[in-house]
């Protein structure tokens, strides 16, 4: 989360350089584009990944709780934690969607890449620099997370839950 919250600032901070004027970028689809245009998408894609990480972890904990069916106080093995992830990982659409957008996501930092560097004063106070190489890294540190968490048992661990609190309220019987 502390990456795509980075990410953001670094494009917010490109977006009110008073110097984003001067840019010139390359021709093509680069020039189309234009740098202002190139960074809301980026900021998209950050939002897109800071969303994630809370949906992918709500996944995973429903489809626990579905497989466990806890009562009372128990421990839950790490493998049945990492058993939960590989079904959410492979099954779930919105992992899918994600998957989709990440690599969209990777391809839009590479093609900021270069439109920054090769532009005329596209790189004011290397703030869009540091806007793709976020956003590049984010792609590599997923890819290495996911692949971690998905092939090694080292990676999970096991889950307490305690049995919740029940409180009784007891309503009086009206005496009148």
């Amino acid at each position: 989360m502390a990456l795509s919250i980075t990410e953001l600032y670094y494009c917010a901070l490109t977006l009110l350089e008073p110097d984003l004027e001067q840019c010139s970028m390359p021709p093509g689809l680069g020039r189309m584009v234009g740098l202002t245009n190139w960074i809301y998408l980026q900021m998209a894609f950050a939002c897109a990944n800071l969303l994630f990480a809370p949906y992918f972890q709500s996944m995973v904990w429903q489809k626990l709780m579905l497989d466990v069916q806890p009562v009372g106080d128990m421990r839950i093995p790490a493998a049945k934690v990492q058993e939960s992830f590989r079904h959410v990982f492979l099954h779930d659409l919105g992992v899918l969607f994600y998957f989709f957008a990440l690599v969209a996501s990777f391809i839009w930092s590479t093609l900021g890449s270069t439109w920054v560097n090769e532009g005329d004063f596209c790189n004011p106070r290397g703030y869009p620099g540091w806007s793709y190489w976020l956003g590049l890294s984010f792609f590599w540190i997923a890819l290495l997370y996911s692949a971690l968490w998905y092939c090694c048992d080292c990676c999970a661990s096991s889950v307490s839950i305690q049995a919740p609190v029940v409180m009784a309220y007891v309503v009086p019987d009206d005496e009148q």
